[in-house]
């Protein structure tokens, strides 16, 4: 994730909506001849401004968490104006964000909420088992922050998470609206 990746639109009732555009480098459930090859590859693959510490290492060992990782240089970026991370040069990027803690926000703007602050931080942990498990939960502590169109969104979020394909859809709670994209249109 990067923000020439994220596009602003809005909703029929024109609440704003973020669509990811491109997933870029995606990892394989089932990876085979090239594909394998790729990501064993020794490549710096990706955006390093925003890739996390064990995508740097290594590409094979990234899970869900390392989205996370990304999310949270996004809403730094967006709060701050700044990357957590600054440096004149790939290598040094590199460096800083596998041996060195983020800039935290309030040292770039001190009026924002400490909770908030704290959120970023837990998605910009080194250590993975330290960060979000997954968006439900980084959504679930973000609903405070984004107002009254926020609510029930990291519920939906978790619908959609608990959901491992198409035909599970039909069968999330009530009151959880999930747009199949492939459904017959009435």
């Amino acid at each position: 994730l990067k923000p020439q990746n994220l596009f602003l639109t809005h909703r029929v009732n024109g609440s704003a909506l973020v669509k990811v555009l491109d997933f870029g480098i995606s990892k394989a459930l089932e990876e085979s001849g090239e594909q394998m090859a790729l990501t064993r590859s020794q490549s710096l693959l990706g955006s390093p401004l925003y890739m996390s510490p064990e995508q740097i290492r290594s590409s094979r060992t990234v899970d869900e968490r390392t989205d996370i990782w990304s999310l949270g240089v996004l809403l730094h970026e967006l709060l701050t104006g700044r990357h957590p991370f600054e440096s004149d040069s790939i290598p040094g990027l590199v460096f800083q964000v596998t041996m060195e803690n983020p800039t935290p926000v309030r040292a770039h703007r001190e009026e924002v909420d400490a909770g908030l602050e704290a959120i970023i931080a837990r998605c910009l942990a080194k250590n993975v088992d330290e960060r979000y498990a997954n968006v439900a939960e980084l959504a679930k502590d973000l609903e405070p922050y984004g107002g009254d169109s926020a609510k029930g969104m990291a519920a939906s979020i978790a619908a959609v998470l608990r959901a491992p394909t198409r035909a599970s859809f039909a069968s999330l709670p009530d009151g959880v609206a999930v747009h199949d994209p492939l459904a017959p249109t009435l």
